[in-house]
């Protein structure tokens, strides 16, 4: 006898509907009949809508789901500070400009494909890949929007079955939402994960780029520059058609302000799925905060990666670059980068922010992230720079 399954058991509908959906598109690219749509929410985050109708209850949306089969943390191997020998590359990157040299090993020893987050010609952020060195540079550089994977996870499969070697970059989370819906290990895959804060709302970055002019006279938009100000106290540029560039210093900028203090981003980021090595991912990248003080030669505020790795294939392909490195312990990692293991808090005003910009859209950011709000993220932030160096030395004695 046949037992037909209602759809409102479907596990995946309660986490849709509980806002713990982190949007990584692996339910909609595993449906083998596309029941599977997404649609943005009132925020701008993209969630999944299941056809009742034409759904035939195979489970595989559950299966690969990264928040309903959660995994149980590994240890990493080694973690070391890091950064490229080649200044330019470093410039252009957020951090040390090790993942550019992982991508060029992958396409000009592999013959590979390699996967990150670009800007289309909307200004929308978006998965893709290349397959030529002097394309890395799409990748180069964080975007602090959530990307829009589209097909990237099928198109990963397809290389992988064709024999290619492919290194993945991604959230944790998109990271995960990958390794479910392969539903097998590949030998041929390099998955990196980024360090993730959490992703800010496709809708605000969208509202406040238009709030900066006319899109079309954009040539180049920078989260991370360090051209003026260094690494640490990097700035937004906004690059012009005629040249001109204009610089919003980290801290003094409405929307970084919103996504520093966590108003921007998506709900589930709130509860993270995917930290510090439940993402399974093979290699770990993102900024070392806190190299001033735990290694003090390699800071030269140009930028410097924190690459912790978790499996001996991300091992293999790190010791096969050229790059300063000195192996360094996770514990003073963490304490500079909490992101790392701990998901970001949830404002007690996450709430109001929203409906204050359901009415007032993107100019609400400049009112409700007040010069008050800004001055105790700084005082918070200086803080942990001060008293961390003291736990660290407690934690070795």
């Amino acid at each position: 006898m046949t037992v037909v399954i209602s759809m409102f058991d479907n596990q995946l509908l309660s986490v849709i509907k509980e806002k713990r959906c982190c949007g990584c598109e692996a339910c909609r690219q595993s449906c083998p009949i596309d029941s599977i749509i997404l649609e943005a929410d009132s925020f701008g985050f993209m969630y999944p809508v299941i056809d009742e109708q034409t759904c035939i209850n195979c489970g595989l949306c559950e299966k690969v789901c990264p928040v309903l089969n959660r995994v149980k943390k590994g240890n990493p191997i080694k973690q070391y500070a890091a950064f490229s020998y080649n200044d330019e590359v470093r410039l252009r990157s957020s951090s040390g400009g090790i993942f550019t040299q992982l991508a060029e090993e992958i396409i000009n020893t592999k013959g590979g494909v390699v996967f990150g987050v670009e800007f289309d010609e909307n200004w929308d952020v978006r998965h893709s890949f290349c397959e030529k060195t002097e394309d890395i540079g799409r990748f180069q550089g964080s975007k602090y929007v959530q990307s829009q994977i589209k097909d990237s996870y099928i198109k990963v499969r397809g290389f992988l079955n064709d024999g290619r070697f492919v290194l993945f970059s991604g959230t944790p989370c998109q990271i995960s939402g990958l390794k479910l819906f392969l539903r097998k290990e590949y030998l041929n895959l390099i998955t990196v994960e980024v360090i993730c804060h959490g992703v800010p709302s496709p809708k605000v970055w969208k509202d406040y780029l238009a709030s900066l002019g006319d899109a079309n006279t954009i040539s180049g938009f920078n989260f991370r520059d360090k051209s003026k100000f260094g690494w640490r106290r990097y700035s937004y540029k906004l690059t012009r058609n005629n040249g001109m560039s204009q610089y919003f210093e980290y801290g003094n900028n409405a929307y970084s302000e919103a996504f520093l203090n966590n108003l921007t981003l998506r709900p589930s980021c709130f509860n993270c799925p995917s930290k510090l090595s439940n993402s399974r991912a093979d290699i770990t990248l993102g900024d070392y905060w806190g190299i001033e003080h735990v290694h003090q030669d390699l800071d030269d505020d140009k930028g410097c990666s924190i690459v912790i790795l978790h499996t001996e294939k991300g091992q293999s392909l790190f010791e096969r670059i050229s790059c300063a490195h000195r192996e360094t312990k996770l514990d003073n990692v963490i304490a500079y980068n909490p992101s790392l293991v701990e998901s970001s808090s949830r404002p007690r005003k996450y709430d109001v922010f929203w409906k204050s910009y359901q009415k007032k859209g993107i100019y609400s950011l400049t009112h409700f992230v007040s010069r008050k709000q800004s001055l105790i993220k700084r005082t918070i932030l200086s803080l942990r720079t001060i008293l961390s160096p003291i736990y660290h030395l407690l934690c070795q004695l």
